[in-house]
């Protein structure tokens, strides 16, 4: 892995800017989603990054942990965001926020405005790769209040509010380490994919009262169109409680629901 984060044009692959600044490897990046020309970039060597793209000196400086020099212009002191390596980072929907999780197993919530720790307490987090290296991919909802954050934590998804650092559920349905996680701010679902080769959609509780409703209510009217072809004498009845398999419903915590879609 390169210790440089480079950006490229999407249409010709050429390069447009080399940033440097990181010590080692450049485990994950993130754009800001309200601010197309704001990056942030994590590493092996436990930085965080700020660039604004625009400029010609892009880096804004780098976060730490401490709130000593969080926005120091030398990139190359030795103050970390965390004490091991950088293994995730989200942007806060108005881009204010920034979220870190780290292979220290701590989660941290920074002020893009003030760029300073908000020493926010998630407590740890369990990480369970040998590879410091490995990328994971959490989520952040959106038009929610209040915000939540999505972690990936083995086999599980660990929800938090992002301002408090309350754990509100943990999502379990995966068989094996959880990979990423990305939520769809629309609809408000959210997906995640794991080492089990599954992708599985979370739904909150109403929603998963609706999809319940839905089903119900398309496996009335297959029953009333197969009742009106036996009448008309066209068709020998089946037993129609085998034939709903289009999806399948979990409920797996208080305030989110696992929907499964499956195959006819």
């Amino acid at each position: 892995m390169d210790k440089y984060a480079y950006i490229c044009d999407i249409r010709t692959l050429a390069r447009t800017h080399t940033l440097e600044g990181h010590r080692a490897a450049v485990t994950c990046t993130r754009w800001a989603n309200d601010g197309p020309y704001l990056l942030a970039t994590g590493g092996a060597d436990g930085k965080i990054l700020l660039w604004d793209v625009r400029k010609a000196r892009s880096c804004l400086g780098h976060l730490d942990s401490g709130n000593n020099a969080s926005m120091a212009h030398n990139v190359g002191v030795v103050n970390t965001a965390h004490e091991r390596s950088v293994i995730s980072l989200e942007f806060a929907e108005d881009a204010h926020h920034l979220v870190s999780f780290g292979a220290d197993h701590r989660i941290r919530l920074w002020s893009t405005v003030s760029h300073k720790n908000t020493m926010v307490d998630y407590g740890r987090v369990a990480f369970e790769f040998r590879d410091m290296t490995r990328h994971l991919q959490m989520s952040m909802s959106s038009q929610t209040q209040p915000s939540l954050i999505y972690i990936p934590s083995g086999d599980k998804i660990l929800v938090y509010e992002m301002m408090t650092g309350v754990k509100i559920a943990t999502l379990t349905a995966h068989f094996g380490h959880v990979l990423a996680c990305a939520y769809h701010p629309s609809l408000q679902y959210l997906f995640s994919g794991a080492t089990d080769r599954n992708i599985l959609l979370w739904a909150p509780a109403d929603e998963f009262k609706d999809f319940e409703e839905e089903m119900e209510e398309g496996r009335r009217k297959q029953l009333e169109r197969s009742a009106k072809r036996i009448a008309n004498g066209a068709v020998q009845m089946y037993s129609s409680s085998c034939k709903w398999t289009r999806g399948v419903t979990m409920k797996t915590d208080d305030s989110f629901s696992l929907i499964v879609t499956l195959p006819r």
